[in-house]
């Protein structure tokens, strides 16, 4: 093999490893800051509702793109509100659960969109599904729920 090949191998192996170490940096630091977002959450579900334990599994990988810098004082079911929200969706024969929640942004924080250190409560997740053997998808989210 000559020394041009040689050098154009070890060069995309080098950037196949630099790509690789990128993407588990990136993992890394979402799993850390989802962490960090729920460490002082009081999560207030069934402890043996698999699928709100579900919707909060989806909710912990949307949550550090959408809203990295809050921090979850409480999340939980709402189920009054709910019900104005299944009509909405029960022609379809879809299933729904709506998951509020309470948190601040701290001070030392930016955020042009919630009220930084001042905790907000009752933002929205709206989570559907086609039936109970489906997976939950994140329909929408925020204060208009």
């Amino acid at each position: 093999m000559n020394k041009n090949k040689r050098i154009f191998i070890a060069f995309i192996l080098l950037i196949t490893m630099i790509i690789l170490i990128a993407k588990g940096g990136v993992a890394i630091y979402k799993n850390r800051t989802a962490e960090l977002i729920f460490r002082d959450a009081v999560v207030d579900i069934s402890d043996d509702s698999v699928d709100e334990e579900e919707a909060v599994q989806i909710l912990k990988k949307h949550i550090v793109e959408i809203m990295p810098n809050c921090r979850i004082t409480r999340l939980y079911v709402d189920n009054i509100y709910s019900e104005y929200i299944i009509q909405n969706f029960i022609n379809e024969g879809k299933q729904i659960l709506l998951l509020k929640m309470d948190f601040y942004v701290s001070e030392d924080e930016e955020s042009p969109s919630y009220d930084v250190g001042n905790e907000n409560f009752g933002f929205s997740w709206l989570f559907i599904r086609d039936n109970a053997d489906s997976p939950w998808d994140l329909e929408s989210y925020g204060y208009v729920l």
